[in-house]
């Protein structure tokens, strides 16, 4: 799992677009994301942070990721962008502090 996230940190911090693939994301890695809080409650989820796990978790699963609908891919950017993007981004502060502490 630790590489999983290494590889989104380093894509995020070189800017690039982070989606839902094998490359970048697991099943365990979604699961780690749910434990630690990373998906909110907010009204596009219906207050239930649990359905955009199980949302990820279900496109994820998917063989044939090419032939989504389009809300579903729509949906799929929303939760990277509005809770993997920021957990991802805590993570990298938290990295530079350690390094600028350790100097």
């Amino acid at each position: 799992m630790k590489e999983e996230l290494f590889r989104l940190l380093h894509d995020l911090e070189k800017g690039e677009y982070i989606k839902l693939s094998s490359d970048l994301f697991s099943r365990r890695l979604l699961n780690h994301f749910f434990e630690e809080g990373v998906f909110r409650s907010n009204s596009y989820n219906g207050f239930d942070p649990k359905s955009d796990y199980f949302f990820l978790l279900k496109m994820f699963n998917r063989r044939d990721k090419n032939n989504l609908a389009l809300a579903q891919s729509k949906k799929i950017s929303a939760i990277i962008m509005n809770a993997v993007r920021p957990y991802l981004r805590s993570i990298l502060r938290d990295k530079v502090k350690h390094r600028r502490e350790g100097l």
